[in-house]
């Protein structure tokens, strides 16, 4: 019994440890930061129809230099995203 409970606290200490080093990684994309700050403001995938579109209303007009209602994003974030975008589709 004191094996097993052993066996599953490395587990759980191994799989925590896994998401804790994974998380700032993604977090650290500049077009995700973009995305979270979208969804903040209230868009959402899918809502294009009501103008509230995650992508077509929110990230598109960004990544074209416009800023959408209700959105606060850095506009560090803004460019390196666009960096990222490019180097990517080169």
């Amino acid at each position: 019994m004191k094996l097993s409970m052993c066996l599953l606290g490395l587990i759980l200490s191994a799989a925590f440890t896994k998401a804790e080093a994974a998380g700032p990684v993604i977090e650290d994309h500049p077009c995700i930061r973009l995305e979270s700050d979208c969804k903040l403001a209230g868009y959402k995938k899918d809502d294009h129809k009501e103008k509230n579109g995650l992508y077509k209303d929110c990230m598109e007009p960004l990544m074209d230099g416009k800023m959408p209602a209700r959105v606060k994003v850095s506009p560090a974030d803004v460019a390196a995203c666009k960096a990222k975008r490019d180097a990517q589709h080169k």
